[in-house]
C-alpha cells in the first residue's frame, strides 16, 4: 500500500500536556482509526498527539507529520511521512488538504485557523468530546460521507 495515498484523519489541537482521561480517549480513537485502515496526520508530536502517534505505531498504523519547525530526533521514529513547510499557514493548509476529516483533541487559537482550513476544503471536523471512541460511530458517519465524496471526485477526476 502506498502510504501517501492512504486516507488520513487529522488529529487537531496543540497542547504540551494531556490528562490521563484525554490520553486514554486519544489512544482509543487512534486504535479505531487504524483498525478502519486509515492513518493519522498532525502538525506536532506533543501532548495528546504524541499518544496518538505512539498508539498508531504500536498497531502498525501509518502516521504523517507536517511541521514548520524542527522535530525532536527522539520522536522521528513515530513518523512514516515527515513533511517540512515554511510557515504555520502552509502547515495548516497541507494538513487540511491531505486529510479526509479532522478530530479536535484540544482547542487553542491555532486550532481555529486549522479548522478554517478544513472548512475551506469542504471537509468535516469533529470534537473528541462528541465522539464515542469505543465504536467510532459518529466518526464513521463523517468518514463514510467524506470517503464517498473523495472516491467520487477521484472517479470523475
Amino acid at each position: 500500500m502506498n502510504i501517501r495515498s492512504l486516507d488520513y484523519i487529522g488529529i487537531l489541537g496543540y497542547s504540551e500536556s494531556s490528562s490521563d482521561v484525554l490520553r486514554s480517549k486519544v489512544e482509543q480513537l487512534t486504535s479505531q482509526i487504524v483498525m478502519h485502515g486509515m492513518g493519522i496526520c498532525a502538525g506536532s508530536i506533543l501532548g495528546p498527539v504524541y499518544f496518538a502517534f505512539r498508539q498508531a505505531k504500536l498497531l502498525s498504523g501509518n502516521t504523517r507529520l507536517v511541521s514548520s519547525s524542527s522535530i525532536s530526533h527522539k520522536d522521528r521514529h513515530l513518523c512514516d511521512i515527515l513533511e517540512m513547510v515554511s510557515t504555520q499557514e502552509e502547515k495548516h493548509e497541507l494538513i487540511a488538504r491531505v486529510c479526509i476529516g479532522g478530530i479536535i483533541v484540544s482547542d487553542d487559537f491555532q486550532t481555529k485557523h486549522l479548522i478554517n482550513c478544513f472548512e475551506n476544503e469542504n471537509k468535516k471536523v469533529q470534537h473528541l468530546s462528541d465522539i464515542n471512541v469505543k465504536n467510532l460511530s459518529n466518526v464513521e458517519v463523517l468518514l463514510r460521507a467524506e470517503f464517498a465524496n473523495e472516491m467520487l471526485k477521484r472517479k470523475l477526476g
